[in-house]
């Protein structure tokens, strides 16, 4: 079967333009980040491209489970594999509901977080809940908040906090929309600290599918003219 496969894409290879099925594997902020964006144009620009995403959080085999690609945060991704920085620079953003603010109050300091309802978010890879960290000049902070919810979505945690139910941490780009419609208040903003860049990571540099490096150029080509941010791997690999 391997030889089969191998066979396979030795023959799309020599297409004149990239083709087959090309498998992803990615968390649901880098679909909507990342993907998104650029996925209705890339698929007008390779015709003969199928595209499969599956959205997992969780760090994948990709290899083992035959994904061509996976996108994760930076500090997931494997060192054996080539790592491609995609996207913008991410920030993580404190929020809450108006409404939980007028019941509860509002903090302004990490530390009183403690005393509030915050929205937990468990790592599925793990089983752990996060840690809320903080930085402000020079000071860093971690804490171990609590509250009466614990998720594994960030779709559902954002509902939730505009929903009033608690405090929630989630990554800047889910919540501007909410906060410039008044549905969130960022909070403790100058404690901002940055996340990890989205990476997109596969296994081979010596052989990569032209359908996969048509993905990789489409995202040079497309990234850097909506977001400033210029793509590199980290073995600085001529794709």
């Amino acid at each position: 079967m391997q030889e089969l496969a191998s066979a396979s894409d030795e023959l799309s290879d020599s297409a004149e333009r990239p083709s087959g099925l090309l498998r992803l594997t990615v968390p649901r902020a880098a679909y909507l980040f990342v993907l998104q964006p650029v996925l209705a144009d890339f698929l007008r620009t390779y015709p003969q491209i199928d595209v499969e995403v599956s959205i997992d959080s969780a760090l994948v085999d990709i290899v083992g489970r035959s994904f061509d690609a996976g996108i994760r945060f930076g500090g997931m991704v494997e060192r054996d594999m080539v790592a491609v920085k995609v996207g913008a620079p991410l920030a993580n953003s404190i929020v809450a509901a108006p409404r939980y603010l007028a019941a509860r109050g509002t903090p302004v300091h990490p530390r009183e977080l403690l005393a509030h309802d915050c929205i937990g978010f468990r790592f599925e890879s793990s089983g752990q809940l996060e840690r809320w960290a903080f930085e402000k000049d020079g000071q860093a902070i971690t804490l171990a908040v609590s509250g009466r919810l614990v998720m594994n979505d960030v779709a559902v945690m954002l509902d939730a906090a505009v929903d009033g139910i608690g405090i929630a941490n989630l990554i800047s780009s889910y919540t501007e929309r909410h906060i410039a419609d008044g549905r969130l208040v960022q909070l403790l903003a100058d404690w901002s600290t940055p996340l990890p860049d989205l990476t997109l990571y596969y296994p081979d540099r010596r052989r990569v599918p032209p359908k996969l490096r048509a993905l990789i150029g489409h995202l040079r080509a497309t990234t850097p003219a909506t977001t400033g941010v210029l793509l590199q791997d980290r073995h600085g690999s001529g794709l």
